[in-house]
């Protein structure tokens, strides 16, 4: 008995652990999502995939790059993870989007007080003839791509560049997401002077992006389950609340959302 019981656990001890996973995660600096603090990654994402990795046994070396640059990354598969980009058409048919957005942002158009403004109702083409100020690379939902082409936009390299070139009247308007904005508005001590219109363009969700043929597709699938999981269970709706973000919680209709979400 002694000499089957020392030979279990000589072969137990043989057996060698399942190594985890490390995955490559990049991504721009996000306020709240995803930000380089003195102390490593820090935000909504980074005590995501945290979660995430302890259940499907992965773990992040998290990196920051300029936003075009970190979506290169994961397109040309030298990156696993991409955190933080919204579904359009155009992405969708370069990375692979990963269960359901795990933040939703309001994307609004923002104009000076006392200046002439739109007659807006929420539909872009009633800045056809306005200049507007977007930053380089980014998006603000399929909405906003399928009438782009319409804008005269103008392109900066940061929002805070954008706002300036408001402020100096050498643009008329401002597209962005809330969240970024808020920073912005505050950080310039202009909030008196810039107004944003209501209602919102629209809801735009941020995701989890893999670069197609580079992850296994175990981890994949895992990871596209125990991300829906986390959104339905209301854990992230949660870990949101420790940063001051509103995210919906476990009625939320998501399907309706993403029946929406890539509609003209």
């Amino acid at each position: 008995m002694r000499r089957f019981l020392f030979t279990c656990l000589l072969t137990l001890a043989l057996v060698p652990a399942r190594a985890t996973t490390e995955l490559s995660c990049v991504g721009a600096d996000f306020p709240f999502i995803y930000e380089q603090g003195k102390d490593g990654s820090r935000g909504l994402a980074v005590d995501l995939l945290k979660e995430l990795g302890g259940q499907l046994d992965f773990r992040c070396r998290f990196e920051h790059y300029p936003w075009k640059r970190a979506q290169s990354l994961v397109v040309e598969g030298k990156a696993d993870l991409l955190i933080g980009p919204y579904r359009t058409r155009e992405r969708q048919a370069k990375m692979r989007f990963v269960g359901l957005p795990f933040y939703l942002d309001a994307m609004l158009v923002y104009v000076q007080r006392d200046k002439p403004q739109p007659a807006w109702r929420g539909d872009l083409q009633a800045l056809r003839g306005y200049s507007v100020g977007v930053v380089r690379g980014w998006t603000l939902g399929q909405r906003y791509e399928y009438v782009r082409s319409q804008l005269q936009l103008d392109e900066a390299d940061t929002l805070v560049q954008s706002f300036q070139k408001l402020l100096a009247g050498r643009i008329q308007a401002v597209m962005s997401n809330e969240r970024n904005a808020r920073i912005v508005l505050l950080q310039l001590g202009i909030n008196g002077e810039v107004t944003a219109l209501a209602p919102a363009i629209q809801q735009t969700g941020g995701y989890m992006a893999l670069a197609p043929g580079r992850v296994d597709p175990a981890l994949a699938e895992g990871l596209d389950r125990a991300l829906q999981e986390a959104v339905r269970s209301g854990r992230v709706q949660a870990l949101s609340q420790r940063y001051g973000l509103n995210f919906p919680g476990k009625r939320y209709d998501w399907r309706d959302y993403l029946q929406q979400e890539l509609a003209e």
